[in-house]
């Protein structure tokens, strides 16, 4: 033991004495290599030319990396193809009614729904790292598109196709930057209580503007807040229209009804492929069945249809040209929220898929290439997309083997864009509602998540919270910045408000490592000799958590040992001084001998933390010595 005079502070990490700052050792010494370990000027250009011989290497690495197709495409086995065939195909039924119904949800007319959907797959399969994924419209990416639109856009001075292709160009460059630059990785500083709070949200949100579609309400305006979406359709119940609330009460039960093919299959095997491939088809069955039921009801009177329904979709593209780079400072502070969301949809559904089917993504290289899909969309007419979790959850269960698989849903929608425009006058527009309802239902979190969430982190829970209440009320724009900037918060206060532990010794061992304050071991712990005390710090000692454990250690000296002057018959009670006993307390408190840090948690310390031990080691220095 050391002196009573002079207690010692241990760590099983670290040692720390009051000695000068020497050189580190070489890389060398310890093991290592010492390549960029220099000493003289001629080693520094001895490391330097190696390096400047090194770089033609790594760029010619580098761009070959940025094109993944290079890799596999040579070894690319025929048998291959009828499952990326069936897989394209699938998708591209699911695709066509799906990008009808998210361009009216991104404000835009519904040909621009097909336009984002036909580039995106094909550019993405030469940059793809993951054979599941689909690029393309998604309901939550519409939904904060059309809802940044119409902030941006307010007096309608420009076009919204303008606006939207603005939005696919910029965001492309800016996601282009953050793959090249390899940052792709900042992604997962957004947690998942954010991402299941403003994907619930926005479902909420989705469903809420597509009530009056649905029930064929007219006169309200679904760009609103959605209280007050809801409360005009309340005011404007007496103006439902029978015959489209029952096309779109038919189309949602249809809907559901084709849940049951797909189930079966999942239930009895892959032998029942056919009913699963029916349940998956079910948004266009639906959307052809409704527009064959219109086409018989409305071809007398196609101007006059007895129901709303889509009316004339060009055919071919109606937009090919460069944005307009003149609208950047009026859409600039809208591209932050459109950026952050395409991120974390993609990188998100990417990394899900690829653990399911066993393959790791590159997160950075995801990046590159929805950056490039969405820079070439903008000439197109597209509005900004990323990847969509229901269409690669059908594509991955489709059998997909690569990427080429999106050349075959390219080549659907390029049909349908061509070839199958006129039919698409007669979809009845609550049958579009239904569809839309139906596929964002599957973005809400079940409220096992939620609670489980609570039980797991009640500060998770109340970001989770916090953002979907913001994303309904307000806008997905707002839910996401303030559930980010909740979470940066909590994360924080985590760092700076950290957990520690003061150790005892486990029954029949000689190991101090239960905590002393556990109830699960308050029977069984052992406490250290008389005027030892034994912490463990739970996190890395950093900057923002040092004082903490300064203040916190130096807490529990206090409190529970005395100075080497309190001997029982005297006790002088300083101003500075934090715990406050009587006589016959100090009698019984024993004077602090040893200090031991059990540094097994810790993982970094900086030069803050060091410091602190230092501090730490003087404060009881002084405590002890009465000073």
């Amino acid at each position: 033991m050391a002196s009573t005079t002079d207690p010692a502070i241990t760590s099983h990490a670290v040692e720390v004495e009051s000695q000068p700052l020497r050189r580190p050792q070489s890389v060398a010494s310890r093991g290592g290599s010492d390549e960029w370990d220099f000493d003289t000027l001629d080693e520094f250009k001895s490391v330097s030319k190696r390096a400047v011989r090194r770089i033609p290497g790594a760029a010619q690495r580098y761009v070959w990396n940025l094109f993944p197709i290079l890799s596999w495409l040579p070894h690319y086995v025929p048998a291959w193809a009828p499952s990326d065939v069936l897989a394209g195909f699938t998708i591209g039924m699911v695709v066509v009614p799906q990008s009808l119904a998210y361009a009216k949800v991104a404000q835009l007319p519904p040909e621009y729904g097909l336009y984002s959907s036909f580039i995106g797959v094909i550019i993405y399969s030469f940059f793809a790292t993951s054979k599941d994924m689909t690029i393309g419209p998604t309901a939550v990416m519409a939904l904060t598109v059309g809802q940044v639109i119409n902030r941006v856009n307010s007096d309608q001075s420009l076009s919204n196709v303008v606006v939207a292709t603005a939005f696919s160009l910029l965001g492309g460059i800016l996601m282009l930057a953050i793959g090249l630059f390899r940052l792709g990785f900042i992604v997962d500083f957004i947690p998942l209580s954010v991402i299941s709070g403003f994907t619930t949200g926005g479902a909420i949100t989705v469903i809420i503007g597509q009530i009056p579609a649905l029930f064929g309400i007219t006169g309200v305006d679904t760009r609103q807040d959605d209280w007050r979406v809801i409360r005009d359709i309340f005011g404007a119940l007496s103006r439902i229209q029978w015959r489209d609330t029952l096309v779109g009460l038919i189309s949602a039960f249809t809907l559901y009804v084709h849940l049951l093919p797909s189930l079966l299959a999942k239930r009895y095997g892959t032998r029942h492929r056919g009913w699963w491939y029916l349940g998956v088809s079910r948004n266009a069955l639906v959307a052809v069945l409704a527009t064959l039921i219109s086409f018989l009801i409305n071809r007398a009177s196609p101007k006059s249809p007895q129901f709303a329904i889509l009316k004339d979709v060009p055919s071919g593209f109606s937009y090919i040209k460069v944005p307009d780079l003149s609208v950047i400072p009026k859409v600039s502070d809208g591209l932050p929220v459109i950026v952050l969301l395409a991120l974390l949809e993609h990188i998100a559904i990417a990394k899900s898929f690829g653990r399911i089917n066993g393959y790791k993504i590159n997160p950075s290289q995801e990046v590159v290439a929805i950056g490039v899909t969405n820079i070439a969309a903008s000439f197109f007419g597209a509005f900004p997309s990323t990847g969509s979790f229901s269409r690669t959850a059908i594509k991955s269960q489709s059998g997909v083997k690569t990427p080429l698989a999106g050349l075959v849903t390219a080549a659907v929608v390029i049909l349908a864009i061509f070839v199958l425009a006129p039919t698409f006058y007669y979809i009845p527009n609550a049958a579009l509602a239904a569809i839309i309802m139906h596929g964002v239902a599957e973005l809400f979190s079940p409220p096992s998540h939620f609670i489980r969430l609570f039980h797991m982190n009640k500060l998770d829970f109340v970001t989770s919270a916090v953002t979907i209440v913001l994303t309904v009320v307000l806008t997905v724009e707002i839910g996401i910045e303030v559930g980010c900037a909740i979470a940066v918060v909590f994360l924080l206060w985590r760092l700076a408000k950290p957990k520690y532990q003061i150790l005892a010794k486990a029954a029949g061992s000689q190991r101090y490592y239960v905590p002393l304050r556990d109830p699960h071991h308050h029977d069984t712990a052992i406490p250290p000799p008389p005027g030892v005390l034994i912490f463990r710090p739970d996190e890395s000692l950093t900057y923002p958590n040092a004082s903490f454990f300064r203040d916190h250690i130096f807490d529990v000296i206090v409190s529970t040992t005395r100075k080497a002057s309190d001997d029982g018959n005297r006790y002088e009670q300083n101003w500075s001084d934090i715990a406050v006993r009587d006589r016959a307390q100090v009698r019984s408190v024993p004077r602090l001998n040893t200090i031991v840090l059990d540094f097994s948690a810790v993982n970094h310390i900086d030069a803050t933390g060091v410091q602190m031990v230092l501090d730490l080691k003087l404060d009881a220095a002084r405590w002890v010595s009465n000073t």
